[in-house]
């Protein structure tokens, strides 16, 4: 009997616990397309924020000093009656309208915080409406009870209907759900593609003409986390109906996991690499999809058979990019990829005959290895084995006489091997050899943040519906925000 009262006891708690956390985001509006939450106590704590040289810039900059109270709120942040336990909530309404959410831990603290910032100008004082201390910071309404402090960019009377909880919410929707499912992150997003910037949504249509898939009907839940080492973003997406679910699922017929078959031939100044598992067959049809590269294989039908190419790809494509581009008018580049099918070379001197009526010329220079010509540009193409590739000029020559190979993506292998794709930049390079991020590093540096550790940015997914960012620092023993932040 004990037993069943102690978890009882447990199972109430939890219920409790859960409806508090719940409570404060009500206010936030179940048509919201941007709800972003933002632990601003995790953040502080990583970076170390109150010793940074950013944060004493902030205080110099801050209300006067001289004011006693600002020394107790910077000293113990709780006392201002704001929760910074729980995450803070960010929203944008379907008019473009925005408001920012907080918990309440104590209202008369929050009371009497208030009262101190009316009396230096920085708000209304607050007034009693309905039931909650209302006022105006600039041009946004603010209003709190015990649960909740609000700002919007809006009518006071909005804000006052949302806190009052009228009509339904966002924490009773899927998206909020997806939100949770990530909870403990630094900062966690949630958007419907339908409210992105018109130029990414006529991209998006482009890609998927031939599958009427609407940006509306895509959601996805993103979160971003600083940990030792690195700042991880993930960003996950599904769709709102049946059908958009049926198209995202069917990505998946043209992705393979990497083997890593190139990862011992690449150059020794590496800046950057592209890597992916293909299935030839299925990647075409998407890539003819999509209008622009549907008219740039046509332009490379001229020349070339691409598309028997593409077809004959069963495996690992490798893109990669020497360090020394970064000093060119022309970026140099290298393509491999391992082939199910050789049976496109038997028809090379049929292309070199037809492609003279364009102006192209293409010579062998060795056993199945041949030089395009095109209006004095160069590319060097062939066959080994049963792999293909593709150089401009410069990166032939690396690839054919330089034995120096570069072995910084081993630290990556084991992630690499469980991507569909994968993409590594090195900011070393970047921002040693690049006179312009030179210059930003130098200027970021004046204000406390400090560039000069990052290592690389790495872009990978390893499902069909996700992908993962990361940036890297040189210390992996060290957060992060710290690193940055110093």
């Amino acid at each position: 009997m004990k037993s069943l009262r102690f978890s009882l006891f447990v199972i109430v708690l939890l219920a409790l616990c859960s409806c508090s956390k719940r409570d404060y985001v009500k206010v936030i509006p179940a048509d919201a397309t941007v709800v972003a939450s933002v632990n601003l106590r995790s953040l502080s704590e990583k970076s170390d924020f109150a010793n940074t040289a950013l944060m004493q810039m902030i205080e110099r900059a801050a209300i006067d000093s001289e004011v006693e109270e600002w020394q107790e709120y910077k000293d113990n942040p709780m006392a201002t009656g704001i929760d910074f336990m729980h995450p803070m909530y960010v929203f944008f309404t379907q008019s473009g309208q925005y408001g920012v959410v907080v918990k309440v831990s104590d209202k008369g603290d929050l009371e009497d915080f208030f009262s101190v910032l009316s009396d230096e100008d920085v708000v209304s004082r607050p007034t009693e409406k309905k039931g909650l201390m209302c006022g105006t910071m600039g041009g946004m309404s603010y209003a709190f009870n015990d649960d909740a402090l609000a700002l919007f960019d809006g009518e006071s009377n909005v804000l006052v209907r949302m806190l009052e909880s009228e009509g339904e919410s966002f924490v009773d929707t899927k998206a909020y759900d997806k939100m949770s499912e990530v909870d403990g992150k630094d900062i966690v997003i949630y958007t419907n593609l339908g409210y992105l910037p018109e130029m990414f949504q006529n991209e998006f249509q482009e890609y998927t003409q031939n599958s009427q898939l609407k940006m509306s009907d895509v959601e996805l839940v993103a979160s971003l986390d600083f940990v030792k080492g690195s700042a991880v973003m993930t960003a996950k997406w599904w769709g709102r109906t049946k059908k958009a679910q049926k198209v995202i699922d069917e990505t998946k017929d043209c992705m393979r996991t990497i083997d890593g078959s190139y990862l011992d031939n690449l150059p020794d100044d590496l800046f950057m690499w592209i890597g992916t598992g293909m299935k030839g067959d299925k990647a075409l049809e998407r890539i003819k999809s999509n209008k622009q590269a549907k008219e740039a294989l046509f332009m490379l039908e001229r020349g070339v058979d691409v598309e028997q190419m593409i077809r004959s790809i069963d495996g690992d494509v490798s893109v990669a990019i020497p360090a020394y581009s970064l000093n060119s008018d022309e970026v140099d580049v290298a393509v491999w990829a391992k082939l199910k099918s050789t049976s496109f070379l038997d028809d090379v001197d049929d292309w070199k005959s037809s492609m003279a009526d364009y102006g192209i010329s293409m010579r062998n220079e060795g056993k199945d290895a041949y030089v395009l010509s095109l209006d004095g540009t160069e590319i060097h193409w062939g066959v080994e084995g049963k792999n293909l590739y593709y150089a401009t000029p410069n990166a032939y020559r690396q690839m054919k006489v330089d034995n120096a190979r570069s072995s910084v993506l081993k630290d990556y292998e084991k992630e690499i091997k469980k991507s569909y794709y994968f993409v590594f930049l090195d900011l070393r390079k970047t921002l040693r050899d690049s006179g312009n991020l030179m210059l930003l590093n130098g200027i970021t540096r004046n204000v406390g943040i400090n560039l000069q550790n990052l290592k690389a940015i790495v872009l990978s997914s390893s499902a069909h519906d996700e992908i993962v960012l990361h940036i890297d620092m040189e210390n992996d023993n060290e957060n992060f925000l710290k690193q940055l932040l110093k």
